[in-house]
């Protein structure tokens, strides 16, 4: 049998999010992220996006983050996987969704320059906030 999630994320596109480890919601950051995932779907055709959550925080208080976004939207399909901070596994992760998917982008907070430097090191474009 199929997974759901996985029958969802078919023909996708792939959004590495680093997320701000500091304990304030930012508003802002919910609003930089539906007007990226736009700018995306313009570009690309696509209206399905699985989110790579990257951040310190654990389940589920990463989606603080995210909770205007998820609750504004209404135009997306959207999955969320969470990977917490492991940026080995991340790079690991990021290599094999580049064989199979060539839209994989990166969306992270302006602090998280780990995450942004290994991102662009495997030549994603990311964006930063």
């Amino acid at each position: 049998m199929i997974s759901r999630l996985k029958v969802l994320e078919e023909e996708n596109v792939d959004i590495i999010i680093g997320l701000p480890d500091t304990e304030q919601v930012y508003e802002s950051f919910s609003i930089h992220l539906f007007q990226y995932i736009n700018n995306v779907a313009r570009s690309t055709g696509k209206r399905r996006f699985t989110l790579h959550i990257v951040s310190i925080k654990p389940k589920p208080l990463y989606t603080e983050e995210l909770r205007q976004f998820i609750q504004s939207n209404i135009a997306y399909t959207i999955v969320i996987r969470y990977y917490g901070h492991d940026l080995e596994k991340i790079k690991e992760y990021v290599e094999e969704l580049k064989k199979n998917n060539p839209h994989v982008y990166g969306f992270v907070y302006h602090d998280f320059k780990e995450l942004s430097n290994l991102l662009r090191s495997l030549d994603l474009e990311v964006e930063e906030v």
